[in-house]
């Protein structure tokens, strides 16, 4: 299930990811920070290798996306599920 546009500060949120070097996914929580230019910021501590990887709410509907983390501090960058579900329903429907 995909989550709507419903984000909001304080949200709880977690991320899966594969990180590097290591065999068996991962998990890791935290909230949202802030929505900046249509990219959210989580505090979730994703590690190299999570990127592309998914992030649901705690009630486990996708959020969208990691991309990103910034090397200070504990700041992470999630792509929004609703940046990206119409390009897959199109691709779905017209499969190019």
């Amino acid at each position: 299930m995909v989550a709507s546009n419903s984000y909001f500060t304080g949200q709880k949120m977690f991320s899966v990811g594969f990180a590097c070097r290591e065999y068996v996914p991962s998990t890791v929580f935290g909230h949202m920070h802030k929505m900046i230019n249509s990219i959210l910021t989580t505090t979730c501590d994703v590690r190299a290798g999570f990127s592309g990887g998914p992030v649901f709410s705690i009630d486990r509907k996708l959020l969208g996306l990691t991309v990103g983390k910034l090397n200070l501090g504990t700041i992470h960058f999630v792509l929004p599920s609703t940046e990206f579900m119409e390009t897959i329903n199109k691709y779905i429907i017209t499969n190019s």
